[in-house]
């Protein structure tokens, strides 16, 4: 019925003269201007949605509906909106239609009283007539929700739409995932530099103060300026005879390892020496007939020369 009032006062914005209005044989309604052009109007109901967000009658999208659906407050990165500009005059209404040609129908008769305290049943309606065009009044609940009917749920689709602009949380990216396949808060330390350069970075302090510089701040390697690179530290083995260690140099030769020497902090009644070396470390062993829990140092000499192009870092 709706369809058939904006119709008719679409004419009437349009400055046109209705001078008559009556039923058509579609149903509808048959309206006559002034010019004696006539305009059948279907009068069919409307599919309407039912409610949108809880809220029936004229919807409007509000931001309290986009920040539902989002699951955060959006952000425009393209600047906040202007103010609202005013008001304008509300336009003036329409005059309302003629009503149509069915009466009301006859009230039925009313059931007898029930016993006092209790109400008596009311007897059955009468048919009721056809009705005639509504007034100015709109339908109740919203007829679509962005071209939807039906129960409508507002989508992300719906809200950049309103917006004008894909939103984004305001959260910020993420950092780094890892750091040389480590997690958390990570130090840099003097083997990512190695692994980062692909050579050992030679210290400017002079010749004869590079050993004890490194021993001074913990490195326990250190590059010679002829290309020989150093290396220290300690180890210990269990009492059982014949057991080892293995121990992992603080970084790999460039090159190779040309030699090592192992001290013992007490006197063995056995031989103990080392097997199995590689630029990355060795094995310290103790002899077969030792039973004696044993620990010391050691002094690892290799070369910081790589497939004889030169010393890295020097």
């Amino acid at each position: 019925m709706s369809n058939a009032l904006d119709k008719l006062a679409l004419a009437m914005l349009e400055e046109r003269i209705v001078k008559n209005v009556s039923r058509s044989t579609s149903g509808g309604f048959l309206i006559t201007y002034s010019d004696d052009t006539t305009q059948d109007v279907n009068a069919s109901t409307p599919v309407t949605v039912g409610t949108f967000m809880g809220r029936t009658g004229n919807v409007t999208l509000s931001v309290a509906d986009i920040t539902a659906a989002l699951g955060f407050t959006p952000t425009n990165a393209g600047g906040p909106m202007g103010p609202a500009g005013p008001k304008g005059d509300t336009g003036a209404t329409g005059p309302q239609g003629p009503a149509g040609p069915g009466g009301a129908g006859s009230v039925g008769p009313q059931g007898p009283a029930g016993p006092k305290g209790d109400t008596g049943a009311q007897g059955p309606a009468g048919p009721q007539g056809p009705a005639g065009p509504a007034g100015t009044g709109g339908a109740s609940g919203v007829s679509t929700v962005n071209g939807r009917s039906g129960a409508v749920t507002i989508s992300s689709a719906d809200v950049i739409a309103a917006l004008g602009f894909t939103p984004s949380s305001g959260g910020g990216t993420s950092g780094v995932a890892s750091f040389n396949a480590r997690t958390g808060p990570v130090t840099l330390t003097g083997a990512d530099i190695i692994a980062a350069i692909q050579a050992i970075p030679q210290s400017s302090t002079a010749p004869e103060r590079i050993l004890r510089a490194a021993m001074t701040n913990g490195m326990q390697w250190q590059v010679l300026s002829g290309g020989l690179m150093l290396q220290w530290g300690s180890w210990s083995i269990g009492a059982p005879a014949g057991a080892n260690v293995q121990v992992n140099f603080p970084v790999a030769f460039p090159g190779n390892l040309i030699t090592a020497f192992i001290t013992v902090m007490n006197a063995a009644t056995d031989q103990v020496g080392y097997t199995t070396p590689t630029a990355s470390g060795m094995v310290v062993q103790k002899g077969v007939a030792d039973g004696v829990a044993r620990n010391g140092f050691y002094l690892a000499i290799g070369s910081a020369w790589v497939n004889g192009t030169g010393p890295l870092g020097v």
